[in-house]
């Protein structure tokens, strides 16, 4: 079987630091183009996932459409921890789906929304300042609260740990200290009794890691790379070939097992203020705009995902993105355009592939097998 793990932006909900939340750029944001498909409208609404009936709901919805785990979106900065309540909420909740955590080397804004040219020092001050010693309770942190619990994900035994990016703790550690920290890590969780930690780099394009000491790669919304220029605005039908060739290059590079990323779509221009048109020049969150996406190409680009997890030495799970990044145009929860339909391809794809999957995975291999079926109420 195939895990299929749906990540999960924590940010949905009144912040007493910003001045504006993420559903106000959401509400407000306007097309540029003609056919540019803003605002985006929930179908359920604008909900506050700090409440423990919305991520109920949440979790009953991506279950029923074979999503089997959340992988949150996790934000600690030298003990501080923000955007931590659906987190929190998902573990009292009695489910049979199962997490896993993403750690981001920048906190979350606290300034919205962008502004162009003016981002530069408010951007250094998000970056996450850590060192071996700082991840070493970091991780004592999530043996204690996470990984010790039943719906963790683990592989091999170990806890699964996503660093989202390679990039951003490589500019700001250098490769020594990031492979020092990585490996402490390791150690750390050894000597609290666990077999190790199986830690997955986030890139953001075809980089070369080999040597810093992840298990395995993969990226977030990888329907774009950074490096890669183009025009403004371009076509999803375009980008998945491509996407889908990046995965085999990664993976050929780095000799390291990459977990395919799949997006219904990017468009981050709510995020930024008005700008009175889009040109290259720009950068996130005004450009590029990835347009013409359907939920029957989002099929296509899934099945490529399963076409390569089934190829030899690959992990046997898919990440989405996202279940809700709704201020960047990359979610699964329904809205008012498209309804259930996303979803609905997910649980298609699903059903049709989890039937022809011949790649053998053994019982020690298997991704969380160990609570599949199983309920839990994870944090007190």
């Amino acid at each position: 079987m195939v895990e299929i793990c749906a990540y999960y932006y924590p940010g949905w909900h009144d912040r007493a630091t910003v001045p504006r939340s993420e559903w106000d750029l959401v509400r407000s944001a306007a097309p540029y183009f003609e056919g540019h498909y803003q605002p985006r409208v929930p179908l359920a609404g604008y909900y506050d996932d700090t409440r423990r009936s919305t991520v109920k709901s949440q979790v009953a919805l991506a279950s029923r459409y074979g999503i089997d785990a959340f992988v949150f979106l996790w934000y600690w900065k030298r003990g501080r921890i923000e955007l931590e309540e659906a987190l929190l909420q998902f573990g009292r909740i009695n489910t049979a789906m199962r997490f896993s955590l993403m750690w981001c080397w920048k906190m979350p804004k606290a300034d919205l929304p962008a502004v162009p040219g003016h981002e530069s020092e408010l951007e250094r001050r998000r970056w996450v300042e850590t060192d071996v010693y700082d991840f070493q309770r970091m991780i004592d942190h999530c043996c204690e609260r996470y990984f010790s619990k039943p719906g963790y994900r683990t592989f091999e035994g170990k806890p699964i740990l996503l660093l989202y990016s390679v990039e951003g703790f490589r500019s700001q550690l250098g490769d020594a200290q990031l492979r020092e920290m990585l490996s402490a890590g390791r150690r750390r969780a050894q000597a609290l009794g666990l077999p190790g930690l199986y830690l997955v780099g986030v890139t953001k394009s075809t980089v070369d890691v080999r040597g810093l000491g992840f298990d395995a790669l993969t990226g977030y919304n990888s329907i774009l790379d950074p490096t890669e220029s183009g025009p403004c605005v371009r076509d999803y039908a375009d980008l998945v070939p491509r996407r889908v060739r990046a995965w085999r290059l990664m993976s050929r590079r780095n000799v390291l097992p990459y977990v395919p990323s799949v997006s219904p779509g990017w468009d981050a221009t709510a995020r930024g203020i008005h700008v009175a048109r889009l040109h290259p020049e720009l950068d996130f969150p005004w450009v590029p705009v990835v347009v013409r996406s359907t939920p029957e190409k989002f099929s296509e680009f899934l099945h490529a995902a399963y076409d390569w997890v089934g190829e030899g030495g690959q992990l046997p799970f898919i990440h989405l993105c996202a279940w809700n990044e709704w201020s960047e145009g990359a979610y699964l929860e329904p809205d008012r355009r498209h309804g259930h339909a996303y979803l609905a391809k997910v649980r298609e794809v699903r059903r049709s592939r989890d039937r022809t999957v011949t790649r053998a995975v053994s019982a020690g291999q298997t991704v969380g097998d160990e609570t599949a079926g199983a309920s839990h109420g994870l944090f007190p």
